[in-house]
Formats: C-alpha cells, sequence, structure tokens
C-alpha cells in the first residue's frame, strides 16, 4: 500500500519500480534491456497492476536528435521483447534523464504524479488558483526533493520549472546560511525580496539610460557634436 493510500483512505496504488538503463554506447544498454525483460516478465507474474518506468540515465553531452533516436531504439527493443513473450499488455514509459540538469526530477515528478488519485482535482484547483491571480504557471513542490506533485493545465516549460528548482535552492541555501528556521513565510518573504531587488535594479538600469540620452542631446533634441 502507497503512503497517499494509508494517509488519505484511498484505494491502494499499485507498486512502481523504476529501471534505470545508463546510455553510454549500444553495447552498454543491450544487458540492460535483457535484465528489464527478465524484470518485468517476473514482476508482472506477482501483480498485473505494477507501473514500470523506465529511466534512460546519462544521456548527457548528446545531441537532442541523439537522444530521441537513443530512447525510440530502447522503446522499441524492449516492447519487442515483451511481444516476442506475448505479453504486449505490459505498458513500459520511457524518460530521459540527467544528474547534471532538471530532467531527473521532472521524471521522478511524472512518476509520482501517476500514485495520486487525487492529481485532477489538484490540478483543478491550480487552474482556479491561476485564473484568480494572473500568474502564468502554478506548481504544487515538494521543496526538499524539488519534484512537483502537480502543475496546472498549460504545457510545462523547462525552462520555467528549472527556474523554480533554482529558487528553492537559493533560498534554501539562504535559510542554512543565516541559520533561518525553514517556513513557508520565510520561503514567501525570500521570494519576495528576491524579485525585488529584480525591479530595483532594472528601474535603476532604465533610469541610467535616460540620463545617458538626455546627456547625448541638447535642449532642442538635436544630437551634440563632440569635437
Amino acid at each position: 500500500t502507497s503512503w497517499w493510500g494509508r494517509t488519505t483512505g484511498t484505494a491502494p496504488t499499485p507498486p512502481t519500480p523504476i529501471w534505470t538503463a545508463g546510455r553510454r554506447r549500444e553495447d552498454d544498454y543491450m544487458e540492460a534491456l535483457a535484465r528489464l525483460h527478465l524484470t518485468v516478465t517476473r514482476a508482472y507474474k506477482v501483480n498485473t497492476d505494477i507501473n514500470f518506468e523506465v529511466f534512460i540515465h546519462k544521456v548527457d553531452g548528446l545531441s537532442d536528435d541523439h537522444k530521441i533516436e537513443t530512447q525510440r531504439d530502447i522503446h522499441q527493443r524492449a516492447n519487442d521483447d515483451l511481444a516476442d513473450a506475448g505479453l504486449e499488455k505490459i505498458h513500459l514509459s520511457f524518460y530521459l534523464t540527467s544528474i547534471y540538469d532538471h530532467s531527473i526530477f521532472e521524471a521522478f515528478s511524472k512518476v509520482v504524479q501517476k500514485l495520486i488519485p487525487q492529481l485532477p482535482t489538484l490540478e483543478n484547483l491550480l487552474n482556479i488558483f491561476i485564473s484568480n491571480s494572473g500568474i502564468e504557471k502554478a506548481f504544487l513542490f515538494d521543496v526538499v526533493s524539488k519534484i512537483y506533485i502537480a502543475t496546472d493545465s498549460t504545457p510545462v516549460d523547462m525552462q520555467t520549472y528549472e527556474l523554480c528548482c533554482d529558487m528553492i535552492d537559493v533560498v534554501i541555501d539562504i535559510s542554512c546560511i543565516y541559520l533561518i528556521d525553514y517556513n513557508f513565510h520565510c520561503f514567501r518573504k525570500a521570494i519576495h525580496e528576491v524579485f525585488e531587488v529584480r525591479m530595483k535594479v532594472v528601474k535603476s538600469r532604465k533610469v541610467q539610460n535616460r540620463l545617458q540620452k538626455k546627456k547625448g542631446a541638447t535642449p532642442n533634441g538635436t544630437p551634440r557634436v563632440l569635437l
């Protein structure tokens, strides 16, 4: 029984094994695919409701086209092996991950969301929040792990998600440096101060630009000519 099912009294969610296959050369993941097939077939015999998640890891340094080609190749080989064993009903989900960006957090976020039966309700609440506040995007984060439990119905932009993760890191680091007890009010205040400083910098640059333009023109508006 999942933690969510125990705490909310809902029906227990199925277990979710996560299989990680490192990607450097083709022969690197051929052995991993064989072990994946063995694990999946044995687990399926025990519980047919299991969700299988496959992380194609160490894809940093590969071009976008190479990443897509790798995912397609692994997806095709894994499903072909299942089809040959007569297990076409098994569904495998694949994710490209790396520790050098936020793809690993996004992958875990999608896995966790599958285990939350109340996810549609949370998404609807975030949609209502956005429509009444005028913000562009909303995430419901687990702050420590930087996994987003839910988000609104608009597509997730990786740059926006990475910005939120970086902001969480900044707030936690500042809290640790200055021995501030972490809580919601501290987090909200820190975010407000960061954006307030940013707005002051933008305004200061605008004022400097206007002053420079004034220095470069005569009272009648014609440019000065320096000899």
